[in-house]
């Protein structure tokens, strides 16, 4: 396929990771450890469907999922599933407590990206990198400012939801692949979501 026909979209892509600074590695064994991460992400998996996810992919960091950008915006599902998640492992959170010591916590940032062909480049993880690397610097930006929830300015503006979420400026950030700096915003859910 030559570049001139490669069709570009627009995809929500969510980045999701275990806030790991709340772990006390003193009490907690590699075993241990493992098998949290494997309880987190498997509560979360059994979310997907229900919020039309169209790709999911497991990478060291944490997860990657996407939306092309009509399914992700139609119903607000690229906001209501990490809300989703946080309170499903709230629900969880006596079992977490009695089994691990502790309740874990989410990390989940969004941006909009404009993909190629997303099996090639699901396939082919060295193909996200470019886009990796946006997603972690989000990431760490929600882990140091305690924020669970951060989307990019083009997130925040293509969902208009201000009946159920709020969204506050939290910072501009440099990224590489960026000419410009882009708005973070820390997002909350301001009523219950199904």
């Amino acid at each position: 396929m030559n570049s001139e026909n490669i069709l570009k979209k627009k995809h929500v892509v969510l980045f999701l990771t275990l806030q790991t600074s709340l772990i006390d590695f003193d009490k907690i064994d590699n075993l241990k450890f493992n098998q949290i991460i494997e309880d987190f992400f498997s509560d979360f998996n059994t979310l997907l469907i229900d919020f039309e996810v169209a790709k999911s992919l497991s990478v060291k960091e944490g997860i990657i999922i996407s939306w092309e950008i009509r399914t992700g915006i139609s119903n607000l599902n690229c906001l209501r599933l990490p809300v989703a998640f946080q309170q499903l492992i709230n629900t969880k959170s006596n079992y977490y407590h009695s089994k691990y010591g502790l309740t874990p916590k989410m990390c989940a940032v969004e941006e909009i990206f404009e993909l190629e062909d997303v099996e090639f480049q699901w396939r082919e993880k060295a193909h996200l990198k470019k886009h990796l690397s946006e997603l972690i610097t989000l990431s760490n930006l929600s882990k140091a400012s305690g924020k669970p929830f951060l989307v990019s300015d083009k997130v925040s503006e293509a969902c208009k939801a201000e009946n159920h979420f709020s969204k506050m400026m939290l910072e501009f950030i440099e990224i590489p692949t960026e000419d410009l700096p882009i708005a973070v915003y820390s997002v909350e859910t301001t009523t219950s979501q199904k």
